[in-house]
């Protein structure tokens, strides 16, 4: 096994290998020589703060408050062995990793991964476009995360056209919702196998993966997994975990074939009726309107739009199940951070 930091080789011995570490800076070697540390030492490792796992990270707070996560050495085992078996990972394998240092993949899907199947890892800081061109150098078998956001930034570049996959066996997205079209035009650039991956900090990744965007089968649940659909919330746990996790994400359809439709705090109740305002956000695009943002304001679901609905009456019949829906047309809709974090949607035409 070889580690390499931004095509920089690092040494190290084991007396360089804290039992316990507790991070608190994304400095690649520092956190790195903690993540080894933890797994060859028997000790753990923690980012941000002491935990009493194995594993001590904090999630993200897209989806709420950021949440201190604790992990058994037993799960992430199990976790990281899955993965490499699922995904075909062997000494002669190459992952690349642009995941940062503070979250659950750079230790899970990175550097765990390579050291169960002692094969070389490549740890690079991301520098936008460039990304193409480390790849093509590097030329990685395995890739286990290019997030959406960067694909949706970047495949527009002349430069993302040099892109060169053909030596990847695996290239896994995911993190949040995917794109129609992304798994094709990443198939383009001539990877073996492109997968759409579901997982989280709380319930390590991956939970489950398909080659298509964002509808999976039960096929595509890893088989340590235990899944559930509560009152149309996935639901889910490691066969070593005691309790089960409550996404918050809402499904459709059922366990043999399900799709991701969107957030539980994407949701609001008026009169004991779900309202989704990503659903309210779509009719009114298709309607006529440029941009939309669908809230609950009082006792009230407001629809503010900007642009012309050609059909007002025909609109107010398909949405006549929103109790005290009203309208409003305004010049542009601007969304602030703490706007995004309650609704997180917005939609444009």
């Amino acid at each position: 096994m070889n580690i390499f930091i931004d095509g920089q080789p690092i040494n190290f011995t084991k007396t360089d290998l804290s039992k316990d570490y507790v991070s608190h800076d994304a400095d690649w070697k520092n956190n790195l020589l903690g993540i080894l540390g933890a797994w060859h030492n028997n000790g753990s490792y923690s980012y941000g703060y002491q935990g009493k796992g194995f594993l001590n990270l904090s999630t993200s707070g897209t989806t709420g408050s950021p949440k201190k996560i604790q992990h058994s050495r037993e799960t992430i085992e199990q976790v990281v062995s899955s993965n490499v078996k699922h995904f075909g990972i062997n000494k002669n394998s190459k992952i690349l990793s642009y995941y940062s240092p503070r979250g659950i993949g750079f230790t899970v899907m990175a550097v765990y991964m390579a050291i169960i199947a002692d094969c070389d890892v490549y740890i690079e800081t991301f520098k936008g476009i460039n990304i193409v061109d480390r790849i093509n150098a590097i030329k990685p078998t395995h890739i286990p995360i290019l997030l959406p956001n960067v694909w949706k930034t970047l495949h527009r570049h002349q430069r993302w056209q040099q892109l060169d996959l053909s030596s990847v066996d695996v290239l896994i997205t995911g993190s949040d919702y995917t794109p129609i079209g992304m798994l094709d035009e990443l198939r383009t650039h001539g990877p073996a196998k492109v997968y759409n991956a579901y997982g989280s900090t709380e319930v390590p990744p991956l939970v489950f993966y398909s080659e298509q965007e964002n509808i999976y089968t039960k096929t595509d649940i890893i088989k340590e997994i235990d899944m559930k659909i509560i009152d149309g919330e996935l639901v889910c746990k490691w066969s070593t975990q005691d309790n089960w996790w409550h996404s918050g994400d809402l499904v459709t359809g059922d366990m043999v074939e399900f799709k991701l439709s969107g957030r539980k705090n994407n949701m609001f109740k008026q009169d004991e009726i779900r309202i989704f305002p990503e659903d309210i956000e779509k009719q009114v695009i298709k309607a006529g309107a440029e941009l939309v943002l669908c809230q609950q304001v009082g006792n009230r679901c407001v629809i503010h739009y900007t642009g012309e609905i050609e059909d007002m009456d025909q609109l107010n019949n398909s949405l006549s199940y929103v109790p005290r829906l009203r309208f409003k047309q305004v010049d542009d809709i601007k969304l602030d951070d703490n706007i995004r974090k309650i609704i997180r949607t917005q939609t444009f035409k």
